[in-house]
């Protein structure tokens, strides 16, 4: 229970806009975007990921329409400091340079240093399941390339590097620096980390605090690849929000949702299929194989995007029994009345937690 209050108050506190994205310092850049009848739509590219935002409300409607492509520019570059942050691809990011290193400490900005210790905090949360350190197991799978799966030798190798999160945030080392702190690994230098799990509810948390703080929006959405986060209500009642069929069209069920996030994880987001059997993007830490316990998705809602991010993949990688313990702790710890998961089983048997 202690460290579950540890990493919920590093949440709580830390998602604030990060240090680099400033208001001030944006120019007057059109961006792309839709008005359709009396609301906007903005679409984004980011994080592997598309997603789309709709704006129904605003507090000052004559201010927002003078500044509305000021405003869409800032999203966006929200988005782009992010993913330049995070990015296990990108040769340009902070997190790639991380997982290339030659040596074991780094100077980091405050937003990778923000994820990498709630990361830390979450695999002990999760009773070591939920593990970023599996970066050499996602680059090894490569489920959007491959055709086959790998060796049991290529495995074996790649495990080695999971389950090492052996490491020390050191803040403001340099506070007048953008690389304000510093990260100190203690083991394997060869190890690579994925914050995949967990980037696009932080980034979700960032465009909805400059959506309702400074754009003043009263109703919208954010949908993040299939993750809804609602501002407000729509016309004063809910939004109707559907959760997707796996491995399917269409949805296979819908849910009421205001002022809320239902963050979802499934198999069917990314996979090959070899011989008949699924291989998906969600990879285990203990064998180094894509995850088989008949979940096939768990959907979250919740208040916070980073904990639904979080609780939707470690449910999905614990299954039914231990994903309730771990679901009931963070809800009697976090103040969530409301916070609960909905899992589709291989047969779409709906389970609610």
């Amino acid at each position: 229970m202690k460290i579950i209050k540890r990493v919920l108050s590093l949440i709580i506190i830390s998602i604030v806009l990060i240090n680099n994205v400033s208001c001030d310092a944006l120019s007057n850049k059109t961006g792309d975007y839709t008005r359709i009848d009396e609301y906007t739509r903005i679409d984004f590219n980011a994080f592997d990921t598309v997603g789309y935002i709709t704006i129904f409300e605003v507090e000052d409607y004559e201010s927002y329409k003078e500044r509305e492509n000021y405003y869409t520019y800032n999203i966006k570059n929200i988005l782009t400091t992010l993913e330049n942050i995070y990015s296990r691809t990108d040769e340009n990011s902070e997190l790639y340079k991380i997982n290339h290193r030659t040596s074991n400490e780094l100077m980091i900005t405050r937003g990778l240093s923000t994820l990498m210790s709630s990361a830390k905090l979450m695999y002990e949360m999760s009773l070591g399941n939920f593990d970023i350190s599996i970066g050499n197991l996602v680059e090894l799978w490569d489920v959007k390339n491959r055709e086959i799966p790998p060796s049991d030798e290529e495995i074996k190798e790649a495990l080695k590097y999971a389950n090492n999160m052996d490491y020390e945030i050191i803040e403001d080392v340099d506070p007048e620096s953008m690389l304000c702190d510093k990260i100190v690994f203690k083991n394997d230098i060869k190890t690579h980390y994925d914050l995949g799990a967990i980037a696009k509810g932080y980034a979700t948390i960032n465009i909805r605090d400059l959506l309702v703080d400074t754009v003043g929006v009263k109703s919208g959405m954010i949908n993040f690849g299939g993750s809804v986060t609602i501002i407000g209500s729509k016309d004063n009642v809910p939004y109707r929000i559907g959760v997707k069929r796996p491995f399917k069209d269409g949805y296979i069920l819908t849910e009421n949702v205001i002022n809320r996030s239902l963050i979802t994880s499934g198999t069917y987001e990314r996979y090959f299929e070899y011989n008949d059997k699924i291989y998906h993007h969600i990879i285990s830490n203990k064998d180094g194989y894509p995850i088989d316990n008949g979940i096939t998705s768990v959907t979250i809602n919740c208040e916070n995007p980073l904990m639904g991010d979080f609780l939707s993949t470690s449910i999905l990688i614990l299954g039914e029994e231990k994903g309730k313990e771990l679901l009931e702790a963070i809800k009697s710890s976090f103040g969530d009345d409301e916070l609960s998961a909905i899992l589709i089983d291989k047969d779409e048997n709906i389970i609610r937690l």
